[in-house]
């Protein structure tokens, strides 16, 4: 059990540090900012404190673009000179600084020291386990990892790590404020180094330096095969979806018949889980008129399933549309509007019409598509509206 006790509220924060204002440090100072909170930044570096502003200033007009609070100001940015200047009356510290195991393990220690113990101690490390970083603190309890992927201020995705059996009530406390304040946290079950993100983009990582080195391909072919073919598709899909995906209208049994399973009983009930469980945030059948649902499912998969349940009608009025919320299905009467969008702002056309003529060959015969774009001039962002049609 873990000995963290919380006493702030975590939906209702005001004030929070961060130590060490590079980049990602920066980012959550920036990001912070934007959520209306109090920011103390200190960093050991005098000439990163000097630059901190003035970067934060540069970006601010993108983050005004997006959905600042309120209360959002830089004049709620306080950079001080000192550690202790920086830690008075915060509630959250992120740790952010150069990633060497024996310098943050020292500051953890000195944050331990200076911080009351109801104070959760975060750090931004992309590879170290919280246990080597308490290691010599009082209150190891409310020592975690909060990983984020740069550019902090604008990607959501934040990775949480607990020490086992001690900050697991710590790691639940920051979950709750990183959702408050707009991140979309993700609490790996057990301690791993480089977590799961930079795990899974190592594996890219050296299988696309293997395709180099031996000749089968470069660099560029590389960046092409993802940014206009998978990387799309994951961006909306996740991975479980595409074991759903590959297997057709069998759905995820069928693909496990056609290329079979080479992990774990556990593994597999996993992925079966979790593809049911976006199987019912999107089943239609039952929605009232006027009611929405939201889900991630393939184009495919959505016409498919309007075809088989619903027949004609339900198809006359399919849109698809490229945005970044989901996919929202919404029942009228005898027609259902699908909404299906994708994670990624569309600033090349031609890509997406690509995607849309794929999207097309996988659609049985007997459905169609009729395609029309239009572009915001504001934003620059593409909308496509594409028309299902069943015999």
């Amino acid at each position: 059990m873990s000995g963290y006790i919380p006493v702030h509220d975590p939906r209702s924060i005001e004030s929070v540090a961060c130590i060490g204002t590079g980049t990602i440090g920066g980012g959550w100072t920036a990001y912070f900012l934007s959520q209306g909170l109090n920011v103390r930044a200190f960093d050991p570096a005098p000439q990163q404190r000097v630059r901190l502003r003035a970067n934060i200033e540069a970006i601010w007009p993108r983050l005004a673009q997006l959905d600042l609070a309120q209360s959002a100001s830089i004049d709620r940015l306080v950079i001080c000179e000192t550690i202790e200047e920086a830690l008075d009356g915060v509630s959250y510290v992120q740790e952010s600084i150069i990633e060497d195991k024996a310098l943050k393990s020292a500051l953890f220690a000195e944050l331990d020291a200076k911080t009351s113990a109801d104070v959760v101690l975060a750090t931004s490390s992309s590879q170290f386990i919280p246990s080597d970083l308490a290691s010599n603190c009082q209150f190891p309890e409310r020592v975690i990892v909060a990983h984020p992927f740069a550019p902090t201020y604008l990607i959501p995705l934040v990775e949480l790590l607990a020490i086992p059996g001690k900050s697991d009530g710590a790691v639940q406390w920051a979950r709750e404020f990183l959702i408050a304040v707009g991140k979309k946290p993700v609490m790996l079950k057990k301690e791993i180094n480089g977590y799961i993100g930079n795990r899974l983009q190592k594996a890219y990582v050296d299988e696309a330096r293997r395709l180099v080195e031996e000749g089968y391909c470069t660099y560029q072919d590389v960046d092409e095969v993802i940014v206009n073919g998978f990387g799309v598709r994951m961006a909306f899909m996740g991975l479980s979806q595409y074991y759903n995906l590959g297997g057709g209208l069998g759905g995820i049994e069928h693909c496990f018949k056609l290329f079979g399973w080479k992990g774990t009983r556990e593994a597999q009930e996993d992925l079966r889980a979790t593809v049911q469980k976006f199987a019912q945030a999107s089943r239609w059948k039952n929605l009232k008129n006027g009611e929405t649902r939201t889900s991630f499912v393939s184009l495919r998969h959505a016409a498919l399933n309007l075809k088989r349940k619903h027949g004609r009608p339900a198809l006359d009025n399919c849109l698809r549309r490229h945005t970044n919320n989901g996919i929202t299905i919404q029942w009228n009467k005898m027609s259902i509007d699908v909404s299906i969008t994708c994670a990624v702002r569309v600033t090349y056309p031609r890509r997406i019409t690509r995607l849309f003529r794929r999207s097309r060959r996988q659609l049985p015969k007997q459905v169609s598509r009729r395609p029309s774009m239009v572009r915001d001039p504001n934003t620059g962002v593409g909308t496509h509206n594409v028309d299902l049609y069943g015999e």
